[in-house]
């Protein structure tokens, strides 16, 4: 029979064993069973009668873990199942497993895991589980919850985690036992598939724009990206940048790229939105109103050369009228464009749905990128003189989701989909989109 990777404490752990210079095992701290046999003889131990089975056996307690498929007796172990060591001597071990059973086994097909048994009667852990994770930040394991620094464990490393306790994870990596805030650990997904792909990548995790229009490909989707789009960077290796866009991955030769940083302010022109990123986070994202077509907002890259505090802006009209408008702030980045409130514009509806398209139409600003108050002044908060802009215009559809057709005859090309279609029309034929 085949034994389950995760350990059932709640039958058969509390053991206590006597006699033959064995001191007994203390109460655990798990739920006490009643009727534990307590061995007073090896004779009554499920061993053969040879004597290398049994001689200089002393007692354990210590979590094993099975290197390797192991059949003894009637049972059969998988690789990574655990069991519980009992005695042990330089070749056998007697261990417990799943519901109280006992057996013994070779040394050599099992990894003794020292402290991990201690941590488990500490913390009640009556199970371990074997679902492997990934890093998403460098960060520091620890001995224990409250120990020391153990070891640094990079972005990608993978670990296997054995229990959770206190918003931490216990982890194990080889037979080393460690702790790690669980929150830096992500399961193994596609980014994590594409990044152990490449073993000597560059981490760069920061944000690019695209120097000129492109399109990519993953076995999914299509990505259109319009010139200057910024986009996040995981790494880079073998010359290209590997970059996620909705939990996609894809790649675009380096030096099509250009490197923004962990802060900047981007301005998309065509869904009139800000999204202000800051120590590589979406800090907030913010709808705008931009320049109008007689005055429009130029695209490129910038930074902001000064931060401004209350203050008038002004200008001269198409008509030849000037205009003299007070602001809270004011931040340009391109000359003397750039992100300010007025005042006058208080109403959502200057921010959101058709109104506002209709209003950047007709009556769109000089060139500057007007926002809301409130989100000025959190602007405010975190902009600094060298915040880096990127102002573009993105595609209506920047991604396109590849095609899959059924059919018994063979199909000559591939075909693409936009996310909002069902159907497709192909030699003449109507096909269903394969879940």
């Amino acid at each position: 029979m085949t034994k389950n990777k995760q350990l059932n404490f709640y039958s058969g752990i509390a053991l206590f064993i006597a006699t033959l210079g064995m001191a007994t095992i203390a109460k655990t701290g798990y739920e006490a069973i009643n009727e534990v046999p307590v061995v007073t003889s090896f004779d009554e131990l499920d061993f053969p009668k040879e004597e290398s089975l049994y001689k200089n056996m002393k007692p354990s307690c210590k979590m094993v873990e099975f290197n390797k498929p192991v059949t003894t007796h009637e049972n059969t172990f998988n690789k990574g199942d655990y069991a519980f060591q009992i005695t042990n001597n330089d070749d056998f071990s007697f261990i417990r497993y799943g519901n109280g059973e006992t057996c013994y086994v070779k040394n050599e097909d099992i990894d003794i895991f020292p402290t991990l048994y201690d941590k488990m009667v500490k913390y009640g852990i009556r199970e371990l589980g074997s679902k492997e994770y990934y890093v998403t930040n460098d960060t520091k394991a620890l001995t224990d919850i409250d120990g020391t620094t153990y070891k640094t464990h990079k972005r990608y490393d993978k670990v296997t985690v054995l229990f959770e306790v206190n918003g931490y994870s216990c982890i194990k990596e080889g037979l080393d036992i460690s702790f790690i805030d669980s929150s830096y650990l992500k399961e193994l997904d596609n980014e994590y598939r594409v990044a152990s792909m490449y073993p000597n990548k560059e981490i760069t995790d920061t944000y690019v724009a695209v120097k000129s229009r492109v399109q990519l490909e993953n076995e999914n989707y299509q990505l259109n990206l319009c010139e200057n789009r910024t986009i996040k960077e995981l790494f880079r290796a073998d010359n290209k940048s590997f970059i996620k866009y909705n939990d996609e991955i894809f790649s675009i030769p380096c030096d099509e790229v250009e490197t923004i940083g962990n802060d900047v302010i981007s301005i998309d022109l065509r869904i009139q939105e800000v999204d202000a990123i800051k120590d590589n986070e979406l800090y907030r994202i913010i709808p705008c109103v931009t320049g109008k077509a007689s005055t429009p907002t130029n695209k490129g890259i910038f930074q902001v050369n000064a931060t401004y505090g209350e203050r008038y802006l002004n200008g001269t009209n198409a008509d030849g009228s000037t205009y003299h408008v007070p602001v809270k702030y004011f931040f340009p980045f391109d000359g003397g464009i750039g992100i300010h409130n007025v005042y006058y514009r208080t109403d959502e509806k200057y921010y959101a749905g058709d109104y506002k398209e209709t209003y950047l139409t007709n009556n769109g600003t000089h060139g500057c990128v007007n926002i809301p108050l409130d989100a000025l002044e959190d602007l405010a908060k975190i902009i600094y003189v060298g915040y880096p802009v990127v102002v573009f215009s993105s595609d209506e559809e920047e991604l396109v989701e590849k095609f899959v057709l059924k059919d018994d005859e063979e199909l000559e090309a591939n075909a693409y989909i936009s996310k909002k279609e069902i159907y497709v029309e192909f030699k003449n034929k109507q096909y269903v989109k394969t879940a």
